[in-house]
């Protein structure tokens, strides 16, 4: 007995006679017979086999809803007026025990005439009258025109047109709007996220968009230079006097190719090399990378930040006194043989604390009008005397490969 939660309080007498017993989930007194606990039954209120009336018209109250009938039984519909909103509803006993209530209040039933209204205001124009608040409901859409079958609950809770939202594709619209695009579908339509099998209008290619991002404005990868054709990247390279010495990396790679002019190794990008930007050693202006190099590393208590930067000996304008007349105060010159070598080490430090320390630039291009944000870090993610000694060893290890030691 105590097993099916229920505490005996007299003895026992035999498995058929009633045994007055209290429920331990409810607190009732009920009087089960051992035989029937044995197979199964237990309390008759929990049940909702058997409830007092009283008790049941104080429970109701208790919910907020006045009886306007005798009780009926626990599973039965009992008419009740809900004291909260007036309103006529006829719950069964054990569904308010389950925890229901008024289903007005609750948004379980709703006026016809206020549920069309909701609709109206949502953006649909009902094309029959209201089923319910879960049935699907034939809706035309005021802002689209097409037809479709929301719920009222779904709508109540922020639910809108499938048409409006793109979750439902008119297939003979979609076929218009690809070709609007200059993109002629060659399977039928797979999915507004899915890649789409097509032919650009423009360059003849086969290519795979997804209509989403068609609707987004992104149309053919090949005419936008998204994707390159390795065949076209070198054309372009040998034009602007580069020769590629590996297969194209992809477009803002660097790509290790030979100048043809000064027949030094160099690392462009295609997307540079688009750009009118060549090999860096023959530029009429810029940096001279096989001058004697510089490396420095500045401060900015004001932003609390850090700047690796290089330049070289020949330089025509002076990086660090720029930085030193925007209020950055100067930690370190290190000199090494070349303005290549003090690029490597500048490209060292970089990935050092974006990739291992995982420090994002700490300032934007609006707070350092001079240029170089983009080599800066927040001293709260860097640390300055760990720089300084990693900027001494990339110099020791350069030295290591040169005919002079540390």
């Amino acid at each position: 007995m105590h097993a099916a939660g229920l505490e005996p309080l007299e003895p026992y007498r035999r498995a058929a006679a009633p045994w007055r017993c209290r429920c331990l989930t409810c607190g009732e007194e009920v009087s089960p017979a051992y035989a029937n606990v044995r197979n199964g039954q237990g309390c008759r209120v929990c049940a909702g086999k058997w409830v007092d009336a009283a008790a049941a018209r104080t429970a109701m109250l208790a919910a907020g809803l006045e009886p306007l009938e005798p009780y009926p039984g626990a599973n039965e519909p009992w008419r009740c007026r809900c004291l909260t909103c007036g309103g006529e509803v006829s719950p069964s006993r054990s569904s308010i025990r389950r925890g229901n209530g008024c289903g007005w209040c609750s948004g379980k039933r709703v006026d016809p005439q206020a549920a069309v209204s909701n609709m109206r205001t949502a953006g649909f124009e009902p094309l029959e009258d209201y089923p319910g608040s879960n049935v699907p409901w034939r809706m035309r859409c005021i802002k689209c025109g097409k037809e479709s079958t929301p719920r009222h609950s779904s709508v109540r809770v922020g639910g809108g047109c499938v048409w409006c939202g793109r979750r439902r594709v008119d297939v003979p619209d979609a076929v218009s709007k690809m070709l609007a695009a200059g993109l002629e579908p060659l399977e039928p339509y797979p999915g507004a996220n899915e890649p789409w099998r097509c032919r650009c209008l423009t360059c003849d290619r086969e290519i795979l968009p997804r209509y989403a991002t068609m609707l987004k404005g992104h149309g053919c990868a090949w005419c936008a230079g998204q994707q390159i054709d390795p065949g076209v990247a070198r054309e372009l390279m040998l034009a602007a006097g580069i020769e590629p010495l590996v297969p194209f990396p992809g477009g803002k790679r660097r790509w290790k190719c030979k100048c043809l002019r000064c027949e030094r190794v160099i690392y462009p990008t295609y997307a540079n090399t688009r750009k009118g930007r060549g090999c860096r050693y023959c530029a009429p202006r810029g940096v001279d990378y096989l001058a004697p190099g510089i490396v420095y590393l500045v401060v900015n208590q004001a932003y609390f930040a850090m700047k690796i930067g290089m330049t070289t000996t020949t330089a025509r304008e002076g990086r660090v006194e720029q930085h030193l007349g925007h209020g950055w105060k100067l930690v370190r010159l290190w000199n090494v043989p070349t303005g290549d070598d003090a690029e490597a080490i500048e490209y060292a430090v970089l990935n050092w604390w974006r990739k291992e320390l995982l420090a994002p630039p700490a300032l934007s291009k609006t707070e350092m009008s001079q240029g170089g944000w983009s080599e800066t870090a927040s001293l709260l993610w860097v640390d300055l005397d760990s720089t300084v000694a990693f900027i001494e060893a990339r110099i020791c290890d350069l030295k290591r490969g040169s005919t002079h030691g540390c």
